[in-house]
């Protein structure tokens, strides 16, 4: 090739405007943070690029600090502060971006830049904004009524409290039904669907469906779709799903084999290690021995992975009745048939075999039960 061809390529607008689209597509971004009060410390940004869990660290120094990375598109990033374990979120979008304010007060910080997702995002957080300093404050109030053993004033609080988050829902599914291809939709979906205080079950399902097919049909769009199928498949009203776990002696058990004789079966769920669980266990051995001669059994299965100590549980809690569990915890078949991420829950399966109630807890229990057996 001559030289004059060369230069003629190099030097031509067509040339010219190529390499500056390759510099644009290329181009990552570039997170600068300023706040006052801001100690020297280390600095983390979570976010996800591409389907890959991103964790990047940096060193804060006289309240300022940068990030640089590159992402491919929109997406929702956390910066944290170890000390005194806060964070503050925004979206990132291979554009530069500052974040800026008083460290003390972070939900009141400011946003520069970061593109037209993260604009959006702002709109959304100054709509719930009132809405979180309200629950900072009630925070601090029902810690204090703790401390002073107050309850009436912690049923107030608490009814409060429900009124704000009732509030925040009814805002993000607005938020939702307004905007159903905005990457943010999926994300409050994603990070309120497992709270159920912002948005329970049937809103989360309802609101899933109305998301455009585009955010459905990304990674984890797809991961929360097959979540709240398996939701759909053991809601109230829907048949039991059977499985077959191994008994304290290792003798198998199916589901199958309990349900349709005639009686009704609460499948509870709990640990010999979670707290609440124990704690829902002698309210369980009270309905048991009342009606347990009224066509009601139990069978518990344990998320346990030691076998030493869940067979301890049983023997303290003195709970007589059938007990399984293949001792993976979480990894487990039964907690991918019916979704559980949390426990306790449990799940009441009429004799033909229909959920008829789930995660019935405290008095909740023996109220369904003398409804049945009245």
């Amino acid at each position: 090739m001559s030289k004059l061809v060369k230069y003629y390529l190099l030097s031509s607008p067509l040339f010219l405007f190529f390499t500056l689209s390759m510099m644009a597509q290329t181009k990552g971004f570039t997170l600068t943070g300023k706040f006052t009060g801001l100690r020297d410390q280390r600095i983390e940004l979570w976010y996800s690029s591409n389907g890959v869990s991103i964790r990047d660290t940096t060193t804060s120094q006289n309240g300022v600090f940068t990030f640089r990375g590159r992402t491919g598109g929109p997406v929702r990033a956390d910066i944290t502060f170890p000390i005194p374990n806060a964070w503050t979120t925004i979206y990132l979008d291979n554009s530069d971006i500052k974040v800026e304010g008083d460290f003390v007060h972070l939900d009141n910080r400011t946003v520069k830049g970061g593109g037209p997702t993260q604009e959006l995002f702002e709109e959304f957080c100054t709509t719930l904004g009132p809405l979180y300093l309200k629950e900072d404050s009630l925070r601090e109030a029902i810690s204090k009524a703790r401390k002073n053993k107050d309850s009436v004033m912690l049923n107030s609080l608490y009814g409060k409290s429900e009124e704000v988050g009732i509030a925040m829902g009814r805002i993000t599914k607005t938020f939702i039904l307004d905007h159903p291809t905005s990457i943010i939709s999926l994300d409050e979906l994603i990070s309120h669907g497992d709270e159920g205080i912002i948005l329970n079950r049937e809103e989360e399902m309802s609101l899933f469906d109305a998301l455009d097919k585009s955010l459905r049909e990304t990674p984890k769009g797809v991961r929360l779709g097959n979540k709240l199928e398996t939701i759909r498949k053991t809601a109230i009203g829907q048949p039991f799903i059977d499985f077959t776990l191994p008994d304290v002696n290792g003798k198998l058990v199916k589901l199958s084999n309990l349900v349709g004789k005639g009686k009704y079966v609460l499948v509870d769920f709990w640990a010999s290690w979670c707290g609440p669980c124990r704690k829902e266990n002698p309210g369980l051995l009270l309905a048991y021995n009342k009606y347990k001669g009224k066509k009601f059994d139990i069978l518990s299965v344990s998320l346990d992975d030691k076998k030493e100590k869940w067979l301890d549980a049983i023997a303290a809690d003195r709970l007589s009745w059938l007990h399984v569990s293949d001792l993976k915890g979480f990894d487990g078949e039964v907690t991918r048939l019916y979704g559980l991420k949390s426990i306790p829950q449990n799940i009441l399966i009429d004799p033909q075999g229909k959920i008829i109630a789930k995660n019935l807890r405290g008095g909740e229990l023996e109220n369904k039960l003398a409804e049945i057996f009245r």
